[in-house]
């Protein structure tokens, strides 16, 4: 019966495979142009020596390309899932573009511009309207992305470690030398090379200078060791006591391992859970790929691991280091609620972008369905609180010295839970119910344990303890 339902995919696949092919060169192209995006530097302010300094001059390379693999990652499955369960929303933005295009240029060109429009197949739609839109409106996307990546790195606290330790160094080197620093400087000079200094430094001699100099003259440190260990080792050349660096590790290969056994889990679920159609009783309304095909059973899990997973992946990961540079002045229940509000509105974005896909495919299929129905933007606000609850109880459990089987457990639970209360609530806007909530309910358990189960094979919680 397994092997019946693996075979049952084939079929899509097949279908598929050029639409496919496509999709995957458009996720490459977008995910190296998107890696390149978090390279820019930001605006420089004397204040923020590290603004001087591009973001992978900042961290390790291990790093680096875990940060990309998340921010970079994120973006690109979105991309393709609309692409691969939105063709009819595709088409239309596919058209809107062309019509774009057109009124840049002369009529004489129009008319070769519809040819071109006309004989472009279907299943190269994800590449042309990708590469359309990037013509189009790349620098307004640029904007909109660095906005994005400042917004996650400034509220996680990554930017302010990396000012503050090198001011703090800055200032203990100063102090060594007795608040001479032209003696530093001829110090630094012998131990490692001069540093450039951009115009905004010249003729200051301030603690922010000096902080610069050092970030730049550590930076072949940082690209093994990260910008925190490359520091305090400096300092440590100069007689200082080595400092214990407690900076928050992340690790691309513990990643990439989580990912891998992320989507091997799903992948069970998805083959799985379909199963259960002939034991349910009609009442219920359940997945069934050999009446339907698989697009609403991949879909499901596609729209809560972008709508959930990677929200909470984000507070997980952002939670620690924000409370690593904030433990002074921010209360814990004050990080909790940046974090918490900053995946909450994450996520529903991501689930508005599902609502404006079914939209316009129930549009294409003539169903009676609007983005205007108050239901739909109810159902993705409630989900997207999941994610915080999810958060928060994970964060208090470990607090509780829970053992780890017992908090995921507990926290899955409460995850199956409110996802089932979420369409409880959505489906009680509905003409009539059709109990899906059992099988939300189920896809929420099933999603949380396959993320906290694929995380601690390679120990990604073990920094959440309290500080």
């Amino acid at each position: 019966m397994l092997w019946q339902t693996i075979e049952d995919c084939l079929p899509w696949l097949q279908h598929n495979a050029l639409r496919l092919a496509a999709t995957s060169a458009s996720c490459v192209i977008l995910y190296v142009l998107t890696v390149g995006i978090l390279r820019d530097k930001r605006k420089s302010d004397i204040r923020f020596p590290s603004t001087f300094f591009s973001l992978d001059q900042l961290i390790s390379k291990r790093w680096f390309k875990g940060v990309s693999l998340f921010f970079a990652g994120s973006l690109t499955i979105l991309y393709a899932a609309l692409a691969l369960d939105a063709a009819s929303l595709l088409t239309a933005t596919e058209r809107l573009l062309f019509s774009l295009v057109k009124h840049k240029f002369a009529s004489g060109v129009q008319g070769d511009l519809d040819e071109i429009a006309k004989a472009l197949p279907n299943w190269l739609e994800p590449l042309t309207v990708l590469v359309i839109f990037l013509v189009l409106f790349a620098g307004k996307m640029r904007k909109i992305l660095v906005t994005y990546r400042d917004l996650l790195l400034t509220a996680s606290g990554l930017y302010s470690i990396f000012d503050e330790t090198a001011l703090d160094v800055a200032e203990a080197l100063l102090k060594k030398f007795g608040d001479d620093f032209n003696a530093l400087e001829r110090g630094l000079r012998k131990q490692f090379s001069e540093a450039p200094l951009p115009e905004e430094f010249v003729g200051n001699k301030g603690e922010q200078r000096l902080a610069y100099q050092l970030i730049w003259l550590s930076q072949k440190a940082t690209r093994e060791e990260g910008l925190v260990h490359s520091l305090h080792q400096l300092e440590a050349k100069f007689g200082a006591p080595v400092r214990h660096d407690s900076s928050f590790k992340l690790d691309l290969v513990h990643l990439v391992i989580s990912s891998i056994a992320f989507v091997v889990l799903m992948g069970v679920y998805v083959v799985l859970a379909p199963l259960l159609h002939g034991v349910v009783s009609p009442p219920l309304r359940w997945p069934d790929p050999k009446a339907e095909g698989w697009s609403d059973v991949i879909r499901y899990v596609l729209q809560f691991t972008l709508g959930f997973v990677f929200p909470l992946m984000l507070a997980l990961n952002m939670y620690p280091v924000r409370r690593r540079a904030y433990w002074r002045k921010e209360a814990e229940l004050t990080t909790f609620g940046v974090v918490a509000a900053i995946q909450s509105a994450l996520a529903f974005v991501v689930l508005e972008l599902f609502n404006i896909v079914d939209v316009s495919i129930a549009t294409v299929q003539k169903d009676d369905y609007s983005i205007f129905y108050p239901r739909l933007h109810l159902a993705a606000f409630l989900y997207s609180l999941v994610p915080m609850i999810a958060f928060a109880l994970f964060i208090k459990f470990r607090d509780w010295s829970i053992s780890f089987p017992a908090v995921v457990v507990l926290v899955s639970l409460s995850v199956g839970l409110s996802f089932a209360a979420c369409e409880f609530l959505y489906e009680c806007y509905l003409p009539a119910f059709d109990h899906f909530y059992w099988y939300q309910g189920l896809l929420g358990v099933s999603i949380s344990l396959a993320f906290f189960l694929s995380g601690s094979i390679t120990e990604q919680f073990g920094n959440l303890r309290r500080t």
